[in-house]
Protein backbone atom coordinates (compact mmCIF):
# COMPACT_ATOMS: atom_id res chain seq x y z
CA UNK A 1 0.00 0.00 0.00
CA UNK A 2 1.29 3.42 -0.97
CA UNK A 3 1.80 5.38 2.22
CA UNK A 4 2.49 8.75 0.49
CA UNK A 5 -1.17 9.90 0.22
CA UNK A 6 -1.71 9.03 3.87
CA UNK A 7 1.35 11.04 4.84
CA UNK A 8 0.15 14.07 2.86
CA UNK A 9 -3.31 13.87 4.48
CA UNK A 10 -1.67 13.64 7.90
CA UNK A 11 0.49 16.73 7.27
CA UNK A 12 -2.50 18.68 5.92
CA UNK A 13 -4.61 17.74 8.94
CA UNK A 14 -1.79 18.76 11.27
CA UNK A 15 -1.49 22.14 9.51
CA UNK A 16 -5.24 22.79 9.73
CA UNK A 17 -5.24 21.89 13.42
CA UNK A 18 -2.30 24.24 14.12
CA UNK A 19 -4.00 27.02 12.17
CA UNK A 20 -7.20 26.57 14.14
CA UNK A 21 -5.26 26.69 17.40
CA UNK A 22 -3.17 29.75 16.39
CA UNK A 23 -5.13 31.81 13.85
CA UNK A 24 -3.37 34.60 11.98
CA UNK A 25 -3.66 38.06 13.53
CA UNK A 26 -6.94 39.77 12.75
CA UNK A 27 -5.33 43.16 11.99
CA UNK A 28 -2.46 42.60 9.61
CA UNK A 29 -1.68 46.25 8.78
CA UNK A 30 -2.99 49.65 9.77
CA UNK A 31 -1.90 53.20 8.81
CA UNK A 32 -2.82 56.61 7.46
CA UNK A 33 -3.82 57.02 3.82
CA UNK A 34 -2.07 59.99 2.21
CA UNK A 35 -3.99 62.25 -0.15
CA UNK A 36 -3.38 65.34 -2.29
CA UNK A 37 -6.35 66.98 -0.55
CA UNK A 38 -4.15 67.33 2.56
CA UNK A 39 -2.21 70.07 0.74
CA UNK A 40 -4.15 73.19 -0.19
CA UNK A 41 -5.41 76.51 1.08
CA UNK A 42 -7.24 75.09 4.11
CA UNK A 43 -6.45 72.31 6.60
CA UNK A 44 -8.05 68.92 5.82
CA UNK A 45 -11.50 68.32 7.27
CA UNK A 46 -10.89 64.61 7.83
CA UNK A 47 -8.19 61.96 7.89
CA UNK A 48 -8.47 58.48 6.36
CA UNK A 49 -7.20 55.42 8.26
CA UNK A 50 -6.79 52.16 6.31
CA UNK A 51 -6.38 48.63 7.64
CA UNK A 52 -6.00 45.08 6.32
CA UNK A 53 -7.96 42.30 8.03
CA UNK A 54 -7.37 38.58 7.79
CA UNK A 55 -11.12 37.94 8.16
CA UNK A 56 -14.38 39.85 8.40
CA UNK A 57 -15.13 41.52 11.72
CA UNK A 58 -17.59 43.92 13.30
CA UNK A 59 -16.05 47.15 14.55
CA UNK A 60 -16.70 50.14 16.80
CA UNK A 61 -14.69 53.37 16.93
CA UNK A 62 -14.79 54.96 20.40
CA UNK A 63 -13.48 58.25 21.77
CA UNK A 64 -13.83 59.34 25.40
CA UNK A 65 -16.39 56.59 26.03
CA UNK A 66 -18.59 57.69 23.10
CA UNK A 67 -19.10 55.48 20.05
CA UNK A 68 -18.40 57.53 16.93
CA UNK A 69 -19.19 54.90 14.30
CA UNK A 70 -19.51 51.17 13.78
CA UNK A 71 -20.32 48.50 11.24
CA UNK A 72 -18.81 45.52 9.45
CA UNK A 73 -15.30 45.32 8.03
CA UNK A 74 -14.73 42.69 5.35
CA UNK A 75 -11.73 40.50 4.75
CA UNK A 76 -9.00 42.55 3.05
CA UNK A 77 -8.67 46.33 2.85
CA UNK A 78 -11.02 48.61 4.81
CA UNK A 79 -10.95 52.28 5.79
CA UNK A 80 -12.68 54.80 8.04
CA UNK A 81 -12.45 58.58 8.46
CA UNK A 82 -11.68 60.79 11.45
CA UNK A 83 -13.16 64.28 11.69
CA UNK A 84 -10.50 66.95 12.29
CA UNK A 85 -12.50 69.92 13.58
CA UNK A 86 -9.83 71.08 16.06
CA UNK A 87 -6.79 69.03 15.03
CA UNK A 88 -4.80 71.88 13.50
CA UNK A 89 -5.42 74.72 15.94
CA UNK A 90 -2.35 73.64 17.90
CA UNK A 91 -0.11 70.61 18.46
CA UNK A 92 -1.74 67.76 20.38
CA UNK A 93 -2.64 64.07 20.64
CA UNK A 94 -6.09 62.64 19.86
CA UNK A 95 -6.84 59.14 21.20
CA UNK A 96 -9.35 56.58 19.87
CA UNK A 97 -10.22 52.96 20.64
CA UNK A 98 -10.96 50.56 17.78
CA UNK A 99 -12.84 47.42 18.84
CA UNK A 100 -12.98 44.46 16.44
CA UNK A 101 -15.07 41.35 17.01
CA UNK A 102 -14.63 38.29 14.81
CA UNK A 103 -16.37 35.01 15.59
CA UNK A 104 -15.88 34.40 19.32
CA UNK A 105 -12.97 36.74 20.16
CA UNK A 106 -12.42 40.50 20.35
CA UNK A 107 -9.42 42.69 19.54
CA UNK A 108 -8.87 46.24 20.83
CA UNK A 109 -6.47 48.75 19.32
CA UNK A 110 -5.63 52.10 20.92
CA UNK A 111 -5.01 54.66 18.17
CA UNK A 112 -3.14 57.91 18.86
CA UNK A 113 -3.16 60.66 16.24
CA UNK A 114 -0.31 63.04 17.10
CA UNK A 115 -0.32 66.42 15.36
CA UNK A 116 2.80 68.61 15.43
CA UNK A 117 2.28 72.11 14.03
CA UNK A 118 5.10 74.05 12.40
CA UNK A 119 4.05 77.56 11.51
CA UNK A 120 5.74 80.90 12.00
CA UNK A 121 3.69 84.02 11.45
CA UNK A 122 5.55 86.77 9.56
CA UNK A 123 6.44 89.96 11.44
CA UNK A 124 3.80 92.69 11.23
CA UNK A 125 4.11 95.13 8.38
CA UNK A 126 5.68 98.47 9.25
CA UNK A 127 3.99 101.53 7.82
CA UNK A 128 6.41 103.60 5.70
CA UNK A 129 7.19 107.01 7.19
CA UNK A 130 5.39 110.00 5.76
CA UNK A 131 7.94 111.86 3.65
CA UNK A 132 5.74 114.92 3.09
CA UNK A 133 6.97 116.89 6.07
CA UNK A 134 6.08 120.49 6.60
CA UNK A 135 8.77 123.13 6.93
CA UNK A 136 8.58 126.76 7.94
CA UNK A 137 10.03 129.74 5.99
CA UNK A 138 10.94 132.78 8.11
CA UNK A 139 11.88 136.24 6.81
CA UNK A 140 13.91 138.65 8.99
CA UNK A 141 14.97 142.27 8.51
CA UNK A 142 17.86 142.60 10.85
CA UNK A 143 16.73 140.94 14.02
CA UNK A 144 13.03 141.55 13.39
CA UNK A 145 10.76 138.78 12.05
CA UNK A 146 8.61 140.32 9.30
CA UNK A 147 6.99 137.19 7.74
CA UNK A 148 6.63 133.45 8.20
CA UNK A 149 4.98 130.69 6.18
CA UNK A 150 4.55 126.90 6.40
CA UNK A 151 5.37 125.01 3.25
CA UNK A 152 5.18 121.43 1.92
CA UNK A 153 7.88 120.09 -0.35
CA UNK A 154 6.85 120.28 -3.98
CA UNK A 155 5.41 117.11 -5.41
CA UNK A 156 7.79 115.13 -7.56
CA UNK A 157 6.91 115.67 -11.19
CA UNK A 158 5.64 112.57 -12.97
CA UNK A 159 8.30 110.61 -14.65
CA UNK A 160 8.24 110.61 -18.39
CA UNK A 161 7.61 107.12 -19.74
CA UNK A 162 9.54 106.45 -22.88
CA UNK A 163 7.31 104.66 -25.36
CA UNK A 164 9.05 102.19 -27.66
CA UNK A 165 9.03 103.21 -31.29
CA UNK A 166 6.44 101.50 -33.50
CA UNK A 167 7.71 98.45 -35.34
CA UNK A 168 7.20 100.13 -38.67
CA UNK A 169 6.23 103.44 -40.21
CA UNK A 170 3.46 103.67 -42.78
CA UNK A 171 3.77 106.33 -45.43
CA UNK A 172 0.25 107.00 -46.74
CA UNK A 173 1.72 108.38 -49.97
CA UNK A 174 3.94 105.41 -50.66
CA UNK A 175 2.90 102.84 -53.24
CA UNK A 176 3.13 99.97 -50.71
CA UNK A 177 1.63 101.08 -47.40
CA UNK A 178 1.36 97.55 -45.94
CA UNK A 179 4.24 96.73 -43.57
CA UNK A 180 6.48 93.76 -44.12
CA UNK A 181 5.77 91.46 -41.19
CA UNK A 182 8.37 88.95 -42.39
CA UNK A 183 6.15 86.03 -41.31
CA UNK A 184 7.62 82.55 -41.25
CA UNK A 185 5.59 79.40 -40.75
CA UNK A 186 5.10 75.72 -41.53
CA UNK A 187 3.86 74.65 -44.96
CA UNK A 188 0.32 73.27 -44.96
CA UNK A 189 1.35 69.89 -46.36
CA UNK A 190 4.05 69.44 -43.70
CA UNK A 191 1.55 70.26 -40.92
CA UNK A 192 -0.97 67.79 -42.35
CA UNK A 193 1.66 65.03 -42.50
CA UNK A 194 2.68 65.72 -38.89
CA UNK A 195 -0.95 65.46 -37.70
CA UNK A 196 -1.42 62.23 -39.67
CA UNK A 197 1.72 60.69 -38.16
CA UNK A 198 0.60 61.66 -34.62
CA UNK A 199 -2.82 60.04 -35.10
CA UNK A 200 -1.16 56.95 -36.54
CA UNK A 201 1.19 56.66 -33.58
CA UNK A 202 -1.67 57.03 -31.08
CA UNK A 203 -3.95 54.51 -32.75
CA UNK A 204 -1.11 52.07 -33.38
CA UNK A 205 -0.18 51.70 -29.71
CA UNK A 206 -1.71 48.76 -27.93
CA UNK A 207 -3.28 49.31 -24.56
CA UNK A 208 -1.03 48.01 -21.83
CA UNK A 209 -2.64 46.55 -18.74
CA UNK A 210 -1.26 47.90 -15.48
CA UNK A 211 -2.24 45.94 -12.38
CA UNK A 212 -3.67 48.09 -9.58
CA UNK A 213 -1.13 49.08 -6.95
CA UNK A 214 -1.90 48.32 -3.29
CA UNK A 215 -2.93 51.30 -1.20
CA UNK A 216 -0.02 52.44 0.94
CA UNK A 217 -0.67 52.83 4.65
CA UNK A 218 1.77 55.20 6.36
CA UNK A 219 2.61 55.95 9.96
CA UNK A 220 3.47 59.61 9.19
CA UNK A 221 1.99 62.04 6.66
CA UNK A 222 2.24 65.81 6.20
CA UNK A 223 -0.35 68.48 5.50
CA UNK A 224 0.42 72.03 4.29
CA UNK A 225 -2.07 74.87 4.14
CA UNK A 226 -2.37 78.65 4.52
CA UNK A 227 -2.92 80.68 7.64
CA UNK A 228 -3.67 84.39 8.06
CA UNK A 229 -1.73 86.59 10.49
CA UNK A 230 -3.57 89.21 12.60
CA UNK A 231 -2.56 91.95 10.16
CA UNK A 232 -3.91 90.01 7.16
CA UNK A 233 -0.73 88.41 5.79
CA UNK A 234 -0.86 84.87 4.37
CA UNK A 235 1.79 82.32 5.36
CA UNK A 236 2.29 78.55 5.07
CA UNK A 237 1.70 76.15 7.95
CA UNK A 238 2.85 72.51 8.05
CA UNK A 239 1.32 69.75 10.17
CA UNK A 240 3.14 66.48 10.86
CA UNK A 241 0.50 63.81 11.48
CA UNK A 242 1.61 60.54 13.10
CA UNK A 243 -0.37 57.38 13.86
CA UNK A 244 0.71 55.33 16.88
CA UNK A 245 -0.82 51.95 17.74
CA UNK A 246 -1.06 50.95 21.37
CA UNK A 247 -1.51 47.18 21.70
Amino acid sequence: MNKRPLFIIFILGLYLWATAQNPSPLVQEIGLIDSDTYRGNTPPGRLIVGLELSRSAYYKLIQNGRTLKGGLFLHGFNSFSLETDNFFDRSGIHTYTLELKAENFMVKKELEIAVEMEDTAPPPKMEPPDEKKEYTVLMYIGDQLVASSKKLPPAEPPKKIEMPPPPYQIDPYASAAEPDYNVSGVPIMAAAMAIYQTIKDLTGKKEQYAPPQPIQKKSVIFSTFRRTSPDGQFYKATAKISLRIRR
